[in-house]
């Protein structure tokens, strides 16, 4: 009788090693760049511009040209007045052309715009959400499912779910003591776009989850302003880890987070909402000023072919507002503010940049339920229709002349010089294996001061 349950206990524990390979496989997986060389199209675009405005739709664009423009027309003391009339067309979708320059703003105003309908996802969770747009692959594939995920105590990240080997992972979950940790570098299962380019070109990535503690996307390197950056140089701990290289933004963040404070110091738009609505409104400003200033830095550099930045504040201040109660009119005026300076900035950006292809991805964030998100875009893309926010990423690569990952399900809908090559890239390297002392706790409360977690 012993036999049979020696046994069981052996097949049981050799289960368990096998389950525990598996899962350690999988943390380490992509610890150094493997796959096919990536070649850009020698007719491709120079310079590509990808940024992604969280909080963004059809609808609030429509009701935020309304604001500026009854503000042009009838300046009201209190601001109220002139809201009130914006409210009433919110419904609406963007057209691509205004005839009033006032009530056009700088980037998505100043010259037609193609525009395409973009889908918002099932998922409501931004990092889960922009990490699919990213990926062109759905959170059962790229394995990242939110701001904060389980990993094995004493890991150095949090496990990526549910992905390849899910039935081994979860069972190591299960069987192995577990912490929430915030999630980090290393984690994606699939290469974002940006790590696809990098083994072609320069690249320039700011503010995207999942970017810290920073590293080279690829072969060729480039720039990274983490999605921690500014909770870094807040809090004055781990700001080597925030960047890369650490050397360039140690020498620049503070100068970038200190014009940012004072551009967004101003209370204009704010003063009718409620007990803490202008801090928030001011440091949600600050945090996109900051990802824009930064990648203007990045810019400056003539090899980066491909920027991309994240640009969260537009989701933070409509859903701090909203659990705030603010106003509605009051709630427009300060978005209408907010989107106001952070177009005429991307404009300067644009400018500056010299980038002839440019993608602004919107998504409607926690706040917009119901809304459209869109694509506006100036060079190769889709047509008129709708996107899904899985075929962003592809389409995109597309478009830039870039070959797309074989790990992405997305299609790509874009028109590019040539048709779009599928091939398996490499992935970047992993992310290090540790953080400094105390920072996940940092960046976890500067998550909830921002409502993100609960």
């Amino acid at each position: 009788r012993r036999r049979p349950r020696v046994a069981l206990w052996a097949l049981g524990l050799s289960a368990l090693a096998a389950a525990a390979a598996a899962g350690i496989a999988s943390l380490v997986a992509g610890s150094a760049p493997t796959g096919a060389p990536v070649v850009k199209d020698a007719a491709a675009t120079r310079r590509a511009l990808f940024v992604a405005w969280d909080g963004m739709s059809a609808e609030l664009l429509a009701g935020l040209r309304r604001v500026d423009q009854a503000r042009a027309e009838a300046p009201p003391a209190g601001g109220t007045r002139g809201v009130s009339g914006a409210v009433a067309g919110a419904g609406e979708a963007p057209p691509e052309r205004t005839g009033d320059a006032s009530a056009r703003t700088a980037l998505l105003g100043a010259e037609p715009w193609g525009l395409t309908t973009l889908r918002p996802p099932a998922e409501t969770d931004p990092v889960a959400v922009w990490t699919t747009v990213a990926t062109g692959s759905r959170p059962a594939e790229h394995g990242v499912t939110g701001f904060e995920m389980p990993g094995l105590r004493g890991a150095a990240a949090p496990a990526p779910r549910p992905g390849l080997a899910a039935g081994p992972l979860d069972l190591l979950l299960r069987l192995w003591p577990t912490e929430r940790r915030v999630v980090r570098a290393g984690v994606r299962r699939v290469p974002s776009f940006w790590e696809v380019a990098a083994g072609a070109e320069k690249t320039a990535v700011v503010g995207w989850w999942g970017t810290w503690p920073a590293g080279a996307s690829g072969t060729r390197g480039g720039y990274v302003v983490s999605d921690v950056a500014v909770t870094a140089l807040r809090r004055g701990r781990g700001v080597e880890q925030a960047f890369y290289p650490s050397s360039w933004g140690v020498s620049r963040g503070a100068r970038w987070l200190a014009a940012a404070d004072a551009a967004a110091a101003t209370d204009e738009g704010t003063t009718a909402l409620p007990p803490g609505g202008a801090a928030v409104a001011r440091e949600a400003l600050a945090i996109d000023l900051f990802a824009l200033d930064a990648l203007a830095d990045a810019f400056a550099d003539p090899a980066v072919g491909l920027g991309a930045v994240y640009l969260p504040g537009q989701d933070i201040l409509r859903a701090r507002l909203r659990e705030l109660g603010a106003d509605p009119f009051a709630a427009l005026e300060a978005l209408a503010r907010h989107a106001r300076i952070v177009d005429r900035r991307l404009g300067a950006l644009h400018a500056d940049g010299g980038a002839d292809l440019v993608w602004v991805a919107a998504l409607p964030g926690r706040a917009g339920a119901g809304e459209r998100g869109f694509v506006a875009r100036r060079g190769a893309g889709p047509g008129a229709g709708a996107l899904n926010a899985v075929d962003v990423a592809p389409s995109f690569l597309a478009a830039a002349g870039l070959p797309i990952d074989d790990r992405m399900s997305g299609a790509a809908v874009a028109a590019g010089p040539n048709p779009p090559r599928r091939l398996r890239t490499a992935t970047g390297p992993a992310a290090p294996p540790s953080a400094p002392e105390g920072l996940e706790q940092d960046v976890l409360e500067r998550l909830k001061s921002l409502g993100y977690v609960k």
